[in-house]
């Protein structure tokens, strides 16, 4: 894993026309001598990204000098940092997160048959305000056309051999193939459950497919480098709260390694980052492991959480047992 940092410089945020030239004239010199370079996309925006914000000693000098330009003509610039996975960092972690892929518009077609009928609106977090589509209540089992499971993808390629295991649903929840609940069945993973998936506009389930929820929503999440570190998440819903109005963007904060307490967990090696527990889907490394040793169709890795070194303290509401 690796952390990235990226830099956008505005000239409309420039105290005068002097920080401008300024800053110019510093992207010049700057791009004989090193790499990244500083680019120009528009007359008045300068963008630089980082590949690793760690080890780099090119991203060291980038700050030296942009500190000093900084302290002597109040240049003015954003930052933002994000983590950069590898392979090798979904196959060694605690809990990946699983996405599938999207049925929806291939051969002119709704994969989901009653999405009105099946979801209701967004309902807002009642601590924190937030909704989007996660948020909607299922009102009733998703009808779907089952003979777009072994379809090529609407972008093209080959027919998934036996047809796909994992697809993303409206509301971010997952269905299922009947190998993969076959494989969680096999190994014994703990912490999950199935809904009924129907089959066309029938009331005849399906046997290839089921909507898959966790047992256990764990909502808040942690830095693993602070043992005080769960006031970034809503306690209710799990939605990152909202920055401070003071919120300085020229301060570089490295994207954290979140983390999950084992007390949240428990003994379940599937769980999810919403209430409704099905969106947000994380699985143990064993389960992972499982996946991508079968060959499945269409399961892929997102993001990953480790297990919290130390025991969080002042923790919220923040799992459901």
């Amino acid at each position: 894993m690796t952390k990235t940092a990226d830099f956008t410089f505005l000239r409309h945020e420039q105290p005068d026309e002097e920080a401008w030239r300024q800053l110019n004239s510093f992207a010049a010199r700057w791009n004989i001598q090193f790499s990244p370079k500083l680019v120009k996309t528009l007359d008045f925006l300068w963008t630089i990204s980082f590949k690793d914000a760690q080890t780099s000693p090119e991203f060291d000098a980038f700050m030296g000098e942009i500190g000093a330009l900084r302290s002597r003509y109040s240049i003015q610039y954003h930052v933002t940092s994000a983590n950069h996975l590898e392979p090798a960092d979904f196959r060694k972690a605690d809990f990946v997160e699983i996405l599938g892929i999207s049925l929806e518009g291939i051969k002119g077609r709704p994969f989901i048959l009653n999405e009105k009928a099946a979801l209701g609106p967004p309902v807002p977090c009642p601590t924190c305000g937030w909704q989007d589509m996660f948020s909607v209540v299922q009102k009733a089992p998703f009808a779907i056309d089952e003979g777009l499971l072994d379809h090529p993808l609407a972008d093209g390629g080959d027919p998934p051999p036996g047809g796909w295991d994992c697809i993303n649903l409206p509301n971010g929840h997952k269905l299922i193939s009947a190998r993969v609940v076959d494989i969680l069945r096999q190994h014994a993973i703990r912490g999950w459950e199935v809904l009924p998936v129907k089959v066309d506009r029938t009331n005849r389930d399906s046997t290839r497919v089921f909507q898959i929820l966790a047992s256990r929503a764990v909502l808040v999440m942690h830095d693993s480098s602070s043992k005080d570190s769960d006031k970034g998440f809503c306690p209710t819903c799990g939605a990152a709260r909202a920055l401070s109005p003071d919120y300085d963007s020229t301060v570089l904060r490295l994207a954290p390694d979140y983390c999950v307490a084992k007390e949240d967990v428990k003994t379940d090696e599937i769980f999810s980052r919403h209430p409704a527990r099905g969106a947000m889907l994380y699985v143990a490394h064993r389960v992972y492991e499982l996946f991508m040793g079968a060959g499945l169709n269409g399961i892929l890795p997102s993001t990953v959480l480790s297990l919290c070194p130390l025991a969080p303290r002042n923790r919220g509401r923040n799992s459901s047992s």
